[in-house]
């Protein structure tokens, strides 16, 4: 009997849920049916209003997203100058020197990153700071534009100017990146061991007009590769020009 009452008892729940669903599905079609009657009511010249505003917000959306994009760009451009000027000690030229680095980036298909990090790199371990940039485009030439080759190159010959010599293991990794320089040491009259000055030496050989690398860094430009890396590294220099115009930042 007791299980008789239990069991009617749990039906009678379950009935009382499904009448409680059905309602409130009757209720979401009416909301729904009335919200469709209302687009309907409106008139062709409501409907362009309406539209105009979604698609006013989709536009606020997007510029929104460009301005914090391009402020973002130029807090890490900010940040790169002040490594710089950290560096020199001195805000006018660490500026200077950023600039100089922008220029370059924009003739070429490097970004100010890697170019501001590279020249760190030289700076730290004594290659005078004046000589820096043709020392940069020089290695970008060897790299012939290839931004993970430059890397890895200016990484060397850091290493290599740091110690004053190049060590076999060196000359193996410059080699292994498509470039002879047993060739050339030998052909500069480099016996033994290559000095900092030689393998200096070595690729501006390979890198003055007449060489094998001369002005190869334009080379990549002609590439889809080089094409997108350009046009990013355009786009976000852009951005970051319109931030200083403006003066976005400052707001």
């Amino acid at each position: 009997r007791s299980g008789f009452v239990k069991a009617t008892g749990n039906l009678d729940i379950f009935n009382k849920k499904q009448k409680e669903v059905a309602e409130q599905s009757d209720k979401t079609e009416k909301k729904v049916s009335t919200l469709d009657d209302v687009f309907k009511s409106l008139s062709p010249s409501a409907l362009t209003a309406v539209a105009g505003i979604t698609a006013l917000v989709g536009t606020v959306k997007t510029l929104t997203s460009a301005l914090g994009g391009a402020i973002d760009n130029y807090a890490h451009f900010e940040k790169l100058q002040m490594g710089l000027t950290t560096f020199f000690q001195d805000a006018d030229k660490g500026k200077a020197k950023f600039e100089e680095l922008r220029k370059l980036s924009n003739e070429t298909t490097f970004g100010v990153d890697e170019l501001t990090d590279s020249f760190t790199q030289l700076a730290n371990v004594g290659v005078k700071v004046d000589t820096i940039t043709g020392k940069l485009t020089m290695l970008g030439d060897l790299a012939q534009g290839d931004k993970a080759k430059f890397a890895e190159l200016t990484s060397i010959y850091a290493k290599i100017q740091s110690t004053g010599k190049a060590g076999a293991l060196q000359l193996q990794h410059i080699a292994s990146r498509g470039i002879p320089i047993y060739d050339i040491l030998k052909k500069i009259g480099v016996q033994g061991t290559a000095t900092g000055a030689d393998i200096t030496k070595a690729f501006e050989k390979m890198t003055e007009e007449g060489g094998q690398f001369y002005n190869a860094m334009n080379n990549i430009n002609e590439t889809i590769e080089g094409k997108r890396g350009f046009i990013s590294d355009y786009l976000k220099e852009m951005s970051v020009n319109f931030v200083e115009v403006t003066g976005l930042a400052r707001s």
